[in-house]
């Protein structure tokens, strides 16, 4: 996985500013935001497993209120990275089934607040809502 961190770091613009912020995201985009300016979150689906596996039990539901009121107000574009979880099998365990329930609900109010949706499969854009 390190191996795997450190290409994806290497292929960032020297230029981006980074912020790695595990749980409160609300709170990062409020203070990196600024006019003519383009935010990219990566990735939704970790931020819902770290909030899912915290002690807090209601920091999942909190945060993403957080998150859906900051993007009422943001100034910057901003573009967000996350994994399509409900294409496939139900998985067995509560965890798991959870954790694609919490994405699959962020993804549809997401999706009616957004501009574009685009969903990239084997790395082709599909234009799901939205203009290429």
């Amino acid at each position: 996985m390190n191996t795997r961190i450190a290409a994806h770091k290497a292929q960032r613009p020297k230029t981006w500013h980074i912020i790695e912020e595990p749980l409160y995201i609300a709170q990062a985009l409020k203070n990196a935001d600024k006019p003519n300016s383009i935010i990219l979150v990566d990735c939704l689906t970790l931020w819902v497993t770290q909030l899912l596996c915290h002690e807090n039990a209601n920091l999942i539901t909190q945060e993403i209120t957080q998150f859906h009121k900051i993007l009422l107000h943001l100034k910057a574009d901003l573009i967000c990275v996350s994994n399509e979880t409900n294409m496939g099998i139900i998985p067995m365990d509560a965890l798991s089934r959870r954790f694609c329930d919490e994405t699959g609900k962020l993804h549809q109010q997401l999706a009616t607040s957004m501009d574009n949706v685009i969903l990239t499969v084997a790395g082709l854009p599909l234009y799901v809502k939205g203009k290429a």
